[in-house]
């Protein structure tokens, strides 16, 4: 990922300062190969961006200090419906530097796009940063008593010594929730910067403002949306045409295929477009739904396919490097993308993934309560767990007055959820079609009640049928199946069930009927992962043992591997946490100015 990192400073300081700190932030900077790097600066801003030259019109200066200076990392769709291409010198980047000069963030707010966007205006002087409306691309934010301090990554924050303090509740949110309900991050002082927000830092001063939020969304509901079926059919078939068109420009295209619903409607445009070099890649265990489904998926629309085999040699390990090497964001359980990546690099340059199409197209997290937002975290009892109770709380203060659904987007969706397309923008440009602007407003209007039977996507499938009759992971049957068909197959998993229970009473084995992608439980079960977890988690140098204390992680680590009362995801929660101290550890020993 082409990363920015830099800082603006409330006074004046030596120049041959300022560059030597803005040095050290660089050599934090995590580089893929290829990496070259731009500057801008004046008496009090420094701007940065480095990393691989992926996406078109990043590694730009547009523009040159004393005049205000734009650096654009990220990528923005449909910005021809406010300029035509042929009256914007430089491409989209130059005309928004200029759009944001002219209008402000409200000028900005409607581009869609994923983006983060930093402007160092040497005149007045100020610097600014802004982001897309849903925060899509990581930016953390320090702010200091001499200087505002901003990167892509944790590590040049480290150059700053007001950054080098743990944060002890982020750690215990992160383990017991999956990720925090707010801005912290591993480091106190260290935030992430919220979405659709505009940072304005002047010499003394720092403000954010809001330019967008999920409630300013219509809202759907059949008593006020006013459409009839055919009418809202036609809008989505129109709409997403045109968002999934946007993004399916360039060569080496394709996809990470699962058995769900999402992924075969993109796989339909992706044939529809480039059936001769699309290529379709799955990760999952031999003989899985999700590996079988999207197999055949593949096939009836008559693109190249891969599956990617798990689990990983040494998964546990190779799990965890990839996790630290992305701040340790990504959480073990789901960091499928680990060594995958790098078996693609030379043949996919693009992703086009499904991220939140059951969210924006279905009636997934439409949390009307504390209790259903609780749920959807998702929150797990165990010797380490927060109180429910406390859980509640957190919820209900961090979300306030506001809509839950768009609360849990900004929280669990961009935090965890996203976490895991993000981690591949060092090697692929990852596009999200179902993020587009005008499908998310469209989908906000349409009935909540369609939404829950699939009505949307059952629009869409219409013009794929032969995808529409694979099976849909979550169920096993096409998404049109009958109820007989379903409980039917219902019937044949609890039979293999009880099969396979009763033939390894006597000694035969047979593989398990796995109806995702992995069998977690089956790879914690390897004597070596067990020592590794039990070893590193129980050491008395554990970082970890301060927080929770040696009691509870016991009791965790007997729950969750021995009596199997407690579910993966907590245990291996703790075990990131772990790794992740310890690699923080010699960073937050040194201190100097």
């Amino acid at each position: 990922m082409p990363g920015l990192f830099g800082f603006f400073l409330h006074e004046p300081r030596d120049p041959a300062w300022a560059a030597r700190q803005f040095a050290r932030m660089r050599a934090g900077m995590r580089d893929g190969t290829g990496a070259r790097q731009v500057v801008a600066h004046d008496a009090r801003g420094w701007v940065g961006q480095t990393g691989p030259d992926l996406l078109p019109g990043n590694l730009v200066l547009y523009g040159e200090p004393p005049a205000p200076t734009l650096l654009a990392e990220g990528e923005c769709y449909h910005h021809d419906d406010h300029c035509q291409d042929d009256e914007v010198p430089g491409g989209p980047w130059r005309w928004l530097r200029d759009r944001w000069l002219a209008g402000g963030a409200e000028a900005v707010s409607p581009v869609d796009g994923l983006y983060t966007l930093a402007l160092l205006e040497p005149g007045a002087p100020r610097l600014r940063l802004i982001n897309d409306r849903y925060g899509s691309r990581r930016l953390y934010l320090l702010p200091t008593a001499r200087a505002f301090v901003f990167a892509t990554e944790l590590a040049p924050l480290l150059a700053w010594p007001e950054s080098r303090t743990l944060d002890d509740d982020f750690v215990r949110q992160s383990v017991c929730l999956g990720s925090a309900l707010d801005g912290r991050t591993w480091l106190r002082g260290v935030t992430l910067m919220p979405p659709a927000t505009e940072v304005t830092v002047t010499p003394g001063q720092v403000t954010m403002r809001r330019h967008w939020r999920w409630e300013s969304l219509p809202g759907g509901d059949a008593a006020s949306d006013g459409t009839d079926e055919r009418s809202r059919a036609e809008a989505l078939r129109h709409t997403w045409r045109r968002a999934i068109d946007a993004r399916l420009g360039g060569g080496r295209v394709g996809q990470l295929l699962s058995g769900g619903l999402d992924s075969r409607i993109i796989l339909g445009e992706g044939a529809r477009h480039h059936r001769g070099d699309w290529l379709a890649v799955t990760y999952g265990e031999p003989g899985s739904d999700e590996v079988r489904f999207a197999a055949r998926a593949a096939a009836a629309a008559g693109v190249s396919w891969e599956h990617w085999p798990l689990p990983e040699p040494d998964w546990l390990e190779t799990r965890t490097r990839f996790c630290l090497a992305h701040d340790g964001v990504i959480d073990i359980v789901n960091a499928f993308h680990a060594g995958f990546l790098d078996s693609v690099r030379s043949r996919l340059r693009r992703d086009v993934g499904g991220y939140l199409g059951d969210l924006i197209l279905g009636a997934t997290y439409e949390a009307r309560t504390v209790d259903q937002a609780m749920g959807y975290l998702p929150y797990w009892h165990s010797p380490i767990a927060m109180p429910e109770d406390e859980v509640r709380q957190r919820i209900a203060a961090s979300a306030g007055a506001g809509d839950l659904r768009g609360w849990l987007v900004e929280t669990k969706c961009r935090r965890a959820i996203n976490a895991w397309p993000h981690t591949a923008v060092d090697v692929l440009e990852v596009r999200k079609p179902f993020m587009d602007y005008a499908l998310v407003e469209l989908m906000s209007r349409w009935p909540l009640a369609g939404r829950a039977a699939h009505e949307p996507h059952r629009v869409l499938l219409a013009e794929h049928p032969s995808l529409a009759a694979v099976p849909w992971q979550k169920t096993g049957v096409p998404l049109d199946a009958s109820a007989a068909r379903w409980w039917a197959l219902r019937a044949r998993r609890v039979a293999y069930r009880q099969a396979r229970g009763a033939l390894r009473r006597v000694g035969v084995q047979i593989a398990p009927w796995i109806r995702g992608a992995v069998d977690l439980g089956r790879w914690l079960d390897a004597p070596a992962v067990r020592a590794r977890l039990h070893d590193e988690l129980t050491s008395r140098h554990a970082g970890v043992r301060a927080l929770f204390g040696p009691e509870a992680i016991a009791a965790t680590l007997h729950a969750t591997l021995e009596a199997r009362a407690v579910a993966h995801e907590p245990l291996l929660h703790l075990y990131r946490a772990e790794r992740m101290l310890a690699r923080l550890a010699p960073m937050l020993a040194g201190r100097d100015d």
